[in-house]
């Protein structure tokens, strides 16, 4: 299966597993195995999302968030805060980061040749 997103919101695909063949259309019926007793069933759910990219007021942002926190830094975790149920939810979540990283402190640019705070890594590992 392949699953391809773009700048799009999160796409959902749920497969269902009964010990058979999967399914990769969610509203098709699974197959259950005829001998035996039924499995029960599990379900994989992968998750699309692309195109974080990160412009110099996207990390400006983060600076102020942190700076409101009481933290030095950036924290991009307030800005994904509204995401993050949807996206932890999956069992395979797959964000598509467009922007190479910078060092840690720097510099950063944005267009047309980024270079962003690597801190945002660590956000998209949690969620």
């Amino acid at each position: 299966m392949v699953l391809v997103a773009g700048c799009t919101g999160p796409t959902r695909t749920s497969v269902k597993f009964h010990g058979g063949p999967s399914t990769a259309t969610p509203s098709a019926p699974a197959a259950v195995p005829s001998a035996g007793a039924a499995k029960p069933a599990r379900t994989l759910t992968i998750l699309g999302a692309g195109d974080e990219l990160l412009h110099p007021p996207v990390w400006a942002q983060a600076q102020r968030d942190a700076t409101s926190l009481g933290r030095s830094g950036l924290d991009f975790d307030p800005i994904f805060a509204g995401v993050k149920p949807e996206i932890s939810a999956a069992s395979l979540a797959i964000c598509h980061l467009e922007t190479p990283l910078a060092a840690a402190h720097g510099p950063f640019s944005g267009y047309p040749r980024f270079s962003v705070p690597p801190q945002i890594a660590g956000t998209l590992h949690d969620i």
